[in-house]
């Protein structure tokens, strides 16, 4: 325990023997992201030589993409990358350079949207690697908040921990309104991200779409139409990505049979990465490759047959 004293104020009356924890810990800001990123810089400056040479010793290169350390007090509100995700380059490049032009500066916002209306394609994820790029969040050096509104969100709650995020614990918003408006005042001179995810109400966005010139917004729909934005149509996974995941997923090359069921199961379900990610749950649970292609396509095969013109039309009981 001594090794935390450093980070934790001791104030047990009987320090040795006693169990009962008696610590006080002192928290940077009011971000639980930065708090514990902080903490975590501090717990590696008083960790001995030793215990820092074992690290090293086992470390392995990371996969996936690092963030910036970030400044104390700026919130940062983005979700982890998923365990297996998978870099979408030229996807994530050019929804960056969208993200910073200057037609995006002119609408304010970017809009992520589904291409064919399409469910499970990855646009929230690739919110989230934008959001962990480090060149966004020098851009975006005073924050990027997020918002995950589904179909019934609760507009004021959201606006109030945006609020919150910001540093102001003092104002109480009674509505959407105010709490918008109040919201501008606070990030009218910052340069922000403000992430509006999976927005399915034009009307639930219009709350979001404030700050100043520095601030963009970014939204990610399914197909809810949004006037007087930039737009960016994405379009379902490569079919090299697509192996690429259900390869990560399983934690070993495809090869034989195998790969070759892999990529007709890939093809099969559209290259969505939701559909993928689950079918890959499916294989780790142990259902061979033939199987679950097999009863795919047989599902497949049944839904078709009942869309065909003329096809009876069962009335269900009651």
């Amino acid at each position: 325990m001594e090794d935390f004293l450093g980070i934790l104020e001791d104030n047990r009356v009987k320090k040795k023997g006693t169990e009962e924890r008696h610590f006080t810990l002192t928290l940077y800001c009011q971000d639980l992201a930065t708090n514990l990123e902080l903490f975590n810089q501090e717990w590696d400056n008083k960790r001995p030589d030793k215990s820092k040479q074992q690290q090293q010793a086992t470390a392995t290169t990371p996969k996936r993409c690092q963030s910036l350390r970030r400044k104390p007090g700026v919130p940062f509100q983005a979700p982890p990358l998923p365990p297996y995700f998978i870099q979408r380059p030229e996807v994530s490049q050019s929804l960056k350079q969208s993200l910073l032009s200057e037609q995006t500066a002119k609408t304010g916002t970017l809009v992520v949207s589904a291409i064919y209306g399409l469910g499970g394609i990855g646009k929230s994820t690739l919110a989230a690697a934008i959001a962990h790029d480090p060149e966004v969040q020098t851009h975006f050096g005073d924050g990027i908040l997020w918002a995950t509104l589904g179909q019934q969100p609760d507009l004021l709650s959201f606006l109030s921990s945006w609020i919150q995020a910001l540093g102001d614990h003092d104002y109480k918003p009674t509505n959407t309104n105010a709490a918008s408006r109040h919201l501008q005042t606070l990030l009218f001179e910052k340069a922000t991200l403000l992430v509006v995810d999976d927005a399915w109400n034009p009307d639930h966005v219009e709350p979001f779409r404030i700050g100043g010139a520095k601030c963009r917004v970014l939204v990610t729909t399914r197909e809810a139409q949004i006037v007087g934005v930039t737009r960016y149509d994405l379009d379902v996974m490569s079919p090299s990505q697509a192996l690429a995941l259900l390869e990560d997923y399983g934690g070993s090359k495809l090869t034989g049979s195998d790969r070759k069921q892999a990529q007709a199961l890939a093809t099969t379900v559209g290259y969505l990465p939701l559909a993928l990610e689950l079918a890959a749950a499916q294989i780790a649970d142990g259902i061979s490759w033939q199987e679950l292609l097999t009863d795919l396509q047989t599902e497949i095969a049944r839904l078709e047959t009942l869309d065909l013109p003329g096809a009876q039309e069962v009335e269900r009981p009651n």
